[in-house]
């Protein structure tokens, strides 16, 4: 076993030196977004906007990502991988410090927008990067390391942002679940934002792809991929799902803190757990193809358990039932993702 694990640090050791600095920015930005999805929407409920606003203003950062995307993905051929990462990191953190200090809702949209145009540039450029920085041998791991540090930190991220409030509002003079102090871990969170910065600004590119310029390629057009039916078949589980997810999953936190009275310290350690068990779920989703006999058979039995496990967390009067709901949801619904990938490129 131990002789098994030495190849993949083996292939870690040699790593390049932009793949391990990426990886520590992944690292770094795990921490920072697991604090702020887990305080965003309390901090504007104590601001005093309502349960509407917070979802518009969610829905503004997907909208955003949705509509230019392909701009976000063109400009990020043209200026290079490591540029656009650092300057959607860099407005990124600008309009996340925009959201938590401006008061009119207008601006705060208009922040929202900015913030997922960012994120856009900032993620779509990770896995054109981590193809550039990667060889035949280790690509693989890279791109597997990359997710898991993804969930780990956000595990580390949640468990440590569960105790702020308290701290912040000790130091503030406030209660723990103010707006002032909700206020000072999101802002907290911006300013550790800087430390993603650090490691993409020392990633050293070639001259040549510096400079280098991609033409866009004659392909299949856009209307050809819409008119062929496979497209629809493979878009529309992952577009009813997605409708799904967007009208949950922003709103977990409110949702045990307002049912079960979970306070943030609990909060923490919930997500820090469920962060834990994605990335277990992550690594096993793939290993049911062969216990059940195919692709298709793992992607709707996990689907199909995901739901019952969702209708246990939103209808169960018992807090530890709705807790094992929400592990169990997200762990299958990872298992689905990781199972259904290779049927999608198969396709």
């Amino acid at each position: 076993m131990l002789q098994g694990l030495n190849v993949p640090i083996k292939q870690i050791k040699k790593f390049s030196q932009p793949a391990k600095l990426f990886l520590l920015a992944t690292i770094v930005d795990g921490i920072v977004y697991s604090g702020w999805n887990l305080f965003f929407n309390f901090y504007m409920i104590e601001r005093g906007f309502g349960r509407d606003f917070i979802g518009v203003v969610n829905g503004v950062v997907s909208l955003a990502m949705v509509l230019l995307g392909v701009p976000m993905g063109r400009i990020s051929d043209r200026i290079g991988r490591k540029r656009a990462m650092v300057i959607g990191v860099a407005v990124s953190m600008a309009a996340m410090a925009l959201e938590v200090t401006l008061t009119n809702p207008t601006l705060i949209l208009a922040a929202a927008f900015v913030n997922g145009t960012a994120g856009a540039l900032y993620f779509l450029s990770q896995a054109p990067f981590m193809m550039k920085a990667s060889d035949s041998e280790n690509r693989t791991l890279l791109f597997s390391l990359n997710f898991g540090l993804v969930t780990l930190s956000g595990a580390f991220g949640s468990l440590f942002a569960g105790q702020l409030p308290a701290f912040f509002g000790g130091v503030l003079g406030v209660t723990a679940s103010s707006a002032s102090a909700y206020q000072a871990v999101l802002l907290a969170s911006v300013f550790l934002s800087v430390f993603t910065l650090v490691p993409l600004l020392l990633i050293k590119e070639s001259k040549s792809d510096e400079s280098k310029v991609i033409k866009p390629e004659k392909g299949v057009s856009l209307r050809e991929v819409l008119r062929n039916p496979m497209t629809l078949k493979l878009s529309l589980p992952g577009l009813l799902i997605g409708s799904g997810a967007a009208l949950l999953i922003p709103y977990l936190n409110l949702f045990f803190a307002d049912k079960f009275q979970v306070s943030d310290e609990t909060l923490g350690v919930l997500f820090s757990i469920s962060a834990l068990m994605t990335g277990v779920g992550s690594i096993v989703g793939p290993r049911l193809e062969t216990g059940l006999g195919s692709k298709i058979r793992a992607v709707v039995f996990t689907q199909a358990g995901s739901l019952a496990f969702l209708l246990l967390m939103g209808f169960s009067p018992y807090m530890g039932l709705a807790i094992v709901g929400f592990l169990m949801r997200g762990t299958l619904i990872i298992w689905r993702c990781r199972c259904s990938a290779p049927l999608r490129w198969n396709r």
